[in-house]
Formats: structure tokens, sequence, C-alpha cells
């Protein structure tokens, strides 16, 4: 993955791969900035919005590489769906809808995905807040656009809607007449996604799954 990604941004070059006593290692360069997490409670609104654009635009630029199609996504994908409501914990009613939940939606053209853009995985220079260096792609892969998201609500902005909708707005990705839904969906796609994490932003128990989905992302 590092080796065919160019971006606008940093990441790690790749200096000598091996092993050691059947242990795999890759030696890389150093790239400058700090995680967003670092910098992102002390930010106001307008620093978070302009941040969460650039990270929205990084995404696109990603998406835009050219990728060959992965003909196992497809297969991996459906035993993801297969396996959701045994992988997520949280109210019996919201467990038993997963499955008509993650009803069969047309695919999106695959793209190079990081899978997971979060506010350990993005630097920013610390004096400008400009995004600098992007890092840990070992779960990257090739992929539906949407799989990128989940990461973004569930990891890096939360409960801050309007940062996630500048950065959602700048991704260029096409959620539907119903985005707050398809991001859920997404996430309960996702091998790293957490129901129990959407479960943690509101009050009171949804009554269904989208109930749940306007709660969080509006």
């Amino acid at each position: 993955m590092l080796r065919r990604v160019e971006l606008s941004v940093q990441t790690p070059e790749v200096l000598a791969t091996g092993t050691v006593e059947g242990w795999p290692f890759v030696v890389m360069t150093h790239v400058p900035g700090v995680a967003i997490a670092d910098v992102w409670p002390g930010l106001g609104r307008a620093d978070r919005d302009r941040v969460a654009a650039q990270i929205g635009e990084l995404v696109r630029e990603l998406h835009a590489l050219p990728v060959d199609p992965d003909p196992e996504w497809g297969p991996w994908i459906a035993k993801l769906e297969a396996s959701a409501p045994g992988r997520h914990e949280g109210p019996a009613h919201l467990i038993e809808e997963i499955p008509s939940f993650l009803a069969e939606t047309p695919p999106l053209p695959q793209v190079l995905l990081h899978t997971e853009i979060y506010d350990q995985h993005v630097l920013v220079d610390p004096d400008s807040l400009d995004v600098v260096s992007l890092i840990d792609f070992a779960d990257g892969r090739v992929g539906d656009p949407r799989y990128e998201l989940p990461a973004l609500v569930e990891l890096l902005f939360r409960e801050d809607r309007t940062a996630l909708r500048h950065a959602l707005d700048a991704t260029g990705i096409d959620l539907g007449p119903r985005p707050a839904e398809e991001l859920l969906r997404w996430s309960l796609r996702h091998q790293f996604g957490q129901l129990s994490r959407w479960l943690a932003f509101v009050d009171e128990t949804p009554q269904c799954m989208g109930h749940l989905a306007s709660s969080v992302v509006g």
C-alpha cells in the first residue's frame, strides 16, 4: 500500500522489508506532524471545520488513485454482513434488525481504501493546522468507497456533526437519499465498526436503526 500511494500529503516511504526469525518488518521514513487527537479538543469551530474539509479532500484524493477492482471484495463484504448480528452488541431489537437493515444496495466503483482514517492516523502541522501526513496503511485494500467512512463517524468526529458534514461533503462519496442510514450500514459492515459506539452517542435507546442513525448524524 505504501509503495502505491502518492498523495499531496506525506506518507511513510518504505526503505526496507524483511523478516527476523519469521516476523516481518518494514523500515519506513519518519513523517512530520502531530496526531489530530492531540490538537482537536482545543480547536474552535472554524478550525475544526477547516481541518475536517481537508480530511474529506484527502479521502477524495486517495480514492482517485488508479486501481484494479478486487474480485475478493464482494465475497469478503458478504461474509462481514452475514456475521454482523453476532459481532455487534446492543439491544436485542436492534441486533434483530441488522439483516433487514443491511439490505443489498447498488455497489459503487471500487477505490483504494485506507479503511482507518481517524484522529491517530491523520497528522497536522500544530501551528498552521494543515493536514501534512497520513500513516498506518496496514488494513488498506481496494473496495467500496463507503467503507472508508465508519472511522470518520466513530473515531474521528464522533458527536461533532458539523465537522463530519464538512468532511463528508469534501469526500464526494455518494451516500444516497438517506446518508445517515447509509453511514450506519457501513459501520455495521466494517470489520472494526461497532454499533456500541453509535449507541454511546445517544442518551436513550433508539426505537430502530433509522432512529439511531438520524439521532447521531442528523
